[in-house]
């Protein structure tokens, strides 16, 4: 793989990635205010990993068309965010966009209302009621069954989803 970027690297630097963060209290490679242009050129990334970063802008789409900007064609871009359902959406007061199955759905050749220029291609969606990393994860395989059960269980699922993870693919 070729160059990759790790988008709010906060507590998880990334050996072999170039770190981007805002906080000068953290580690990282290069600092920067990630709610203007990005010091990166154009076509700079073949992989970019989101975990838990985007859900502080209130721009999406300038954080989606910034994505799209520095990755090159057919980069892989890796979100992690906390699910709208999910207890660590609202208690968190910087958090100020929420995420749930379909949500990148607009920037897909598929969308029907075709608002934004920008393109990717939505290779996966996974709802985890646990994260991965949680000894009781397992359980997150019976609400990824098929996107319709998805749907479902997003829907009428009373305890709600720790997070929600997305890949995407740059389409250019």
């Amino acid at each position: 793989m070729g160059k990759k970027l790790n988008i709010g690297s906060g507590n998880d630097y990334k050996e072999g990635f170039v770190n981007l963060d805002c906080n000068k209290n953290l580690k990282a490679d290069i600092y920067a205010n990630l709610e203007k242009k990005w010091p990166f050129p154009d076509n700079s990334f073949d992989y970019i990993y989101a975990s838990n970063i985007i859900e502080h802008f209130e721009n999406i789409h300038f954080i989606c068309d910034e994505l799209h900007r520095v990755a090159k064609n057919g980069a892989i871009i890796e979100i992690i965010v906390p699910h709208y359902t999910g207890r660590h959406a609202f208690k968190i007061l910087q958090h100020k966009t929420y995420f749930g199955i379909g949500t990148f759905g607009d920037y897909t050749k598929e969308s029907v209302e075709r608002f934004y220029p920008i393109k990717f291609d939505v290779l996966k969606e996974r709802l985890w009621f646990f994260r991965p990393r949680y000894r009781l994860s397992f359980i997150n395989g019976f609400f990824n069954l098929s996107k319709k059960w998805m749907a479902i269980s997003e829907r009428f699922n009373p305890f709600g989803f720790d997070e929600i993870y997305y890949k995407l693919k740059v389409v250019k």
